[in-house]
């Protein structure tokens, strides 16, 4: 799905639909530009459009979100508007424009072990969340801009594991869950 006036992908009010393997580069809006219920977008390369990487709105629900790779898009690597109960998990989401992740009025979702780096090329965050994007899980990912990795305002989430996790550290294994 390349060189499109609009849209790479659009499903629109579009439920239990498989979206894998696509590529979707120099579109004139988002490469992958979801609505609907109990989607799986797996592994996807959504590169060099004019709007999102990946953009999942509009009251969309129970959306899985993996190993997708989103890199230099004109806005956000992945933007969640109004989205609830989404897991979004090892995706690559790097040297986009805006955040490489944006969530706006969106709850209860799972955001976990994604590479979110290198965004924000008028110094942006890494991770924007904003506007009662509420109860939200996020842990596991990579944040690698230092000075302003992560904003949040307005929103109460969760930064840590909801469970114990083992972990390998300098050839040392151990076990943490914070709380």
């Amino acid at each position: 799905m390349r060189d499109n006036s609009n849209y790479g992908i659009s499903l629109s009010s579009s439920s239990e639909n498989f979206v894998l393997g696509s590529t979707c580069e120099d579109n004139g809006s988002d490469g992958i530009h979801l609505d609907g219920n109990y989607n799986i977008v797996y592994n996807n390369y959504c590169n060099s459009n004019d709007g999102d990487g990946i953009h999942i709105y509009d009251y969309s629900n129970f959306n899985s979100v993996s190993g997708c790779t989103c890199r230099y898009n004109d806005y956000y690597g992945l933007y969640l508007q109004n989205a609830y109960n989404n897991s979004v998990s090892g995706n690559t989401l790097t040297s986009n424009y805006e955040e490489g992740l944006y969530l706006n009025s969106s709850t209860d979702n799972t955001i976990a072990g994604n590479d979110i780096s290198s965004n924000g090329w008028d110094n942006d965050y890494q991770c924007r969340i904003a506007n009662a994007s509420d109860d939200n899980v996020l842990f596991l990912n990579v944040f690698d801009y230092i000075d302003n990795p992560v904003t949040s305002s307005g929103s109460s989430n969760t930064w840590d594991s909801p469970v114990k996790l083992s972990y390998l550290y300098k050839g040392l294994t151990g076990d943490q869950k914070n709380t």
